[in-house]
């Protein structure tokens, strides 16, 4: 069995040195050299908004404290101005990153589904489900 150990291991190895290198593909002509294709573009600024106008809107939950008339459970909306999303978004941001518009407008996007989906839960009676 010893004997046959070395034979093992070259025919182990040679499925390794038989495979080639496939060439690399030219890379694509651009119009603009690598220094300046590779370099992020500046994020245009858009309209400025003030403070106090509304950003995110979630209608059919209710703020904390607010109960939904019986007749019209989903009649309760939350609304959060621009002053508090920052605010919001500030107490997360641990490394004080600048965030570009589609970052932001993602984390308004997931927040007020996981508002929805938490009022859904309460409305469903989940914390009391073991």
């Amino acid at each position: 069995m010893i004997r046959h150990l070395p034979f093992v291991c070259v025919l182990a190895a040679a499925p390794l040195f038989a495979q080639t290198q496939q060439p690399a593909p030219p890379p694509a002509q651009s119009s603009q050299p690598p220094a300046v294709a590779n370099r992020p573009q500046p994020i245009q600024p858009s309209a400025p908004v003030a403070p106090d106008a509304p950003v995110v809107t979630v209608h059919g939950v209710c703020p904390e404290g607010q109960k939904a008339p019986a007749d019209k459970p989903d009649a309760c909306t939350i609304v959060l101005t621009r002053a508090q999303f920052e605010g919001l978004v500030a107490s997360l941001n641990v490394n004080n990153t600048n965030y570009p518009p589609p970052a932001l407008r993602g984390f308004a996007t997931d927040y007020a589904t996981i508002l929805a989906l938490a009022s859904a839960g309460e409305k469903a009676g989940v914390e009391k489900d073991p």
